[in-house]
C-alpha cells in the first residue's frame, strides 16, 4: 500500500538480508518509525508491545521471529524454547499459533546446519501467502460492494462500517476487511468508510483512519458507540470487520466492541460480514465462548491517553482519577448466528460448521477432525401393496359401503365371513340388508357413537346343498340417521282491509238532525250571503 505516494509492506528484510524491518504502530498516526528486529527477543516485544498487531501481520512477525532465533542458535532446544517464547507473547491471536507450528514443521526434520536458510525462506512464504489471500478476499468481497452499488442511483454512496484496524497495517499487505474497500475504491466506485475509534487503543482513530487517508479513500471517524444509531437512520450499507480468531462452528473472535456492532447490525437488517484468512480459522475449537481465552490488558490502556501536544511532542496524560479499578479485555466473541457471511480468499461462505468445512477440508479433517462424508444416496420408495379385490375366483372378504347423514358421522365396519364349508363356495351378489330409520329432529343433537353402529353389507353366499353346515349370521340393530326438515307454516292470509265510509256532509238549514228528510219544494231559497234570515224572527 502506499505512504506518501511510495508503496510499502509492514515487514520486510533489511539490505544485509538478515535484519527485519517493521512499522512502529504505536507512534501512528504522528509519526512513521521503522524498527530493525535482530534477535527472537526483539520480536517478542515488538509483538507484546503492539509495534505490531493485527493477528495476520502478529503471525508474519513471529514466523521472522523463529528465523532470528535460527541465527543465534539452531539446536532442537533453541528451536522449541524460541516457539514458547513468541507463543506466549498474545494468546487470543490464532494466527501466531499457526505460524509457529509451520516453522517448526519446515525446521525440525532438517539438520541444524541447514535450518538458517530454509527458516527465512519460509518465513517470506509466509509473508507472499498472506498477500495472495488478502487480495483474493478483496476481490471477493468487491462483488458484495458492487450488488450493492447496482441498487443504487448512479453515484449515490456506498457506505462501509468498520471497527478497529483490519487493514494492511494489520496484515503484510492490503488487510482483510480493507481489501475489499480499496478494490471498489480503484475500480471507481463511490465508497465511503464510517471508522469506529476503537477504544482503548483507538486503533481506528489511529491506524485505519491514516490508512485511508494515505490512499486517498474517503472516510469519517466516529465514537465508538455512534455505529447504532448510523444503521437506525439507513446510512450504513455494510459492515465489514475482521477477526483474530474463528472457530470451527462460526464462531468470530475479534476487537472488544464487535458483537456491539453485530447486534446493532442484526436488529436493523444491515449485513455483517467478516473478513476471513483461512489461517485464522482454528478448527481445533467449537465453541468461541468458552474455548477462546481472551486476553486481558494493562488498565493503564483505559486510563491513560496518548497524543500529539501543541507544541509537537507525544505525550501520555491520565484521563481517570488515580487508584480506579480499570478492567481491560482486549478482544469479544461474537456468535455465529449474527454474522452474514464469512470473506475467503475461497469465497463467501456461511459461518456455519458444514460450510467452513466445505471450503477447507484438507485443514477441517488434519487439525480438528471434521470431514464432510457425501449425501447418503435417497432410498426408492416401495409402492405399498394394493388391496386384494373381489373375483370370482376369489371369495369376498368384505363389501362395505358408507353412508354419510348431514351432521352425522358413519364410519363403515368391515365384517370377515368366513366360509362355511372346506372348498370355497361360487361367490353370488352382495345381499343389501333393509336397515330400519331412526327420525332425528333437525334441531337435535347428533344421536351417540352407540347409538349409531356403522352400516354392514356382507356378501352372503347361498346354501348349495342341505348337507352343508350353514352358520346364521346375527344380525345386529343397525340405524341409519335421516334428518326431518322442520315443517314451513303456511303463508299468512293477506290482512283485510276494512271500506271506510266517506264522511257525513256538513249540516245544512233544510237538513234536520235525525233521519234524512227530503226538502219541500216550497221552502224558500236560503238567503244571500251577508242577509239576515227573517224566517226565524
Amino acid at each position: 500500500m502506499r505512504v506518501e505516494g511510495k508503496d510499502f509492506r509492514t515487514i520486510w528484510l533489511a539490505a544485509d538480508g538478515a535484519t527485519v524491518e517493521i512499522i512502529d504502530q504505536t507512534k501512528f498516526p504522528h509519526r512513521f518509525e521503522v524498527v530493525a528486529l535482530r534477535s527472537v527477543q526483539d520480536a517478542a516485544i515488538a509483538i507484546k508491545d503492539m509495534l505490531v498487531r493485527g493477528a495476520p501481520l502478529i503471525g508474519a512477525t513471529a514466523a521472522y521471529g523463529m528465523a532470528l532465533a535460527m541465527r543465534q542458535s539452531s539446536t532442537d532446544d533453541h528451536l522449541t524454547r524460541a516457539y514458547h517464547a513468541l507463543h506466549e507473547t498474545r494468546p487470543t491471536a490464532i494466527n501466531l499459533r499457526w505460524a509457529l507450528d509451520e516453522m517448526v514443521a519446515a525446521l525440525k526434520p532438517l539438520a541444524p546446519h541447514l535450518r538458517i536458510q530454509a527458516a527465512y525462506k519460509r518465513a517470506a512464504e509466509i509473508c507472499d501467502e498472506d498477500v495472495a489471500i488478502n487480495q483474493a478476499i478483496g476481490r471477493n468481497g468487491l462483488e458484495l460492494i458492487k450488488a450493492i452499488a447496482k441498487r443504487k442511483k448512479v453515484g449515490e454512496r456506498i457506505n462501509v462500517l468498520t471497527h478497529c484496524n483490519a487493514g494492511w497495517l494489520a496484515t503484510v499487505d492490503w488487510g482483510t476487511a480493507t481489501a475489499p474497500i480499496y478494490m471498489a475504491y480503484e475500480a471507481g466506485l463511490p465508497i465511503h468508510v464510517w471508522v469506529d475509534e476503537t477504544r482503548p487503543r483507538n486503533q481506528g482513530a489511529s491506524l485505519t483512519a491514516w490508512e485511508l487517508a494515505q490512499h486517498g479513500v474517503p472516510y469519517t471517524l466516529i465514537p465508538d458507540n455512534t455505529g447504532g444509531h448510523l444503521m437506525q437512520h439507513g446510512q450504513v450499507d455494510l459492515c465489514i470487520v475482521g477477526t483474530d480468531r474463528t472457530t470451527a462452528h462460526g464462531d468470530v473472535c475479534n476487537k472488544i466492541g464487535t458483537y456491539l456492532k453485530a447486534l446493532a447490525a442484526y436488529d436493523n437488517d444491515v449485513p455483517f460480514y467478516v473478513a476471513l484468512p483461512s489461517p485464522t480459522i482454528d478448527f481445533r475449537v467449537r465453541n468461541g465462548l468458552k474455548e477462546i481465552p481472551i486476553e486481558q490488558r494493562s488498565g493503564d490502556e483505559v486510563s491513560r491517553m496518548t497524543g500529539l501536544t501543541a507544541d509537537g511532542r507525544i505525550e501520555t496524560i491520565e484521563i481517570a482519577a488515580r487508584g480506579t479499578p480499570v478492567a481491560n479485555y482486549a478482544f469479544d466473541v461474537t456468535p455465529s448466528q449474527y454474522v452474514t457471511g464469512l470473506i475467503t480468499e475461497r469465497g463467501v461462505i456461511k459461518a456455519t460448521k458444514t460450510a467452513i468445512a466445505k471450503a477447507f477440508p484438507e485443514r477441517a479433517l488434519a487439525e480438528g477432525g471434521i470431514s464432510i462424508a457425501p449425501p447418503a444416496p435417497k432410498k426408492k420408495a416401495v409402492p405399498k401393496p394394493k388391496p386384494a379385490r373381489a373375483t370370482k375366483d376369489v371369495p369376498a372378504k368384505v363389501v362395505a359401503k358408507r353412508i354419510v347423514a348431514p351432521k352425522a358421522v358413519v364410519v363403515a365396519k368391515p365384517v370377515v365371513v368366513s366360509p362355511p364349508v372346506s372348498e370355497p363356495p361360487p361367490v353370488s351378489e352382495p345381499v343389501v340388508q333393509e336397515l330400519p330409520v331412526v327420525t332425528v329432529p333437525q334441531d337435535a343433537s347428533p344421536l351417540p357413537a352407540a347409538v349409531m353402529p356403522a352400516t354392514e353389507v356382507v356378501a352372503q353366499p347361498p346354501v348349495v346343498a342341505p348337507a352343508a353346515k350353514v352358520v346364521p349370521m346375527v344380525r345386529k340393530p343397525m340405524f341409519v340417521t335421516r334428518v326431518i326438515p322442520k315443517p314451513v307454516p303456511p303463508p299468512a292470509p293477506p290482512p283485510v282491509v276494512k271500506p271506510v265510509r266517506p264522511p257525513l256532509p256538513l249540516a245544512t238549514p233544510f237538513m234536520r238532525r235525525g233521519p234524512a228528510a227530503t226538502p219541500s219544494a216550497s221552502a224558500p231559497p236560503p238567503p244571500p250571503p251577508g242577509e239576515k234570515d227573517s224566517s226565524k224572527d
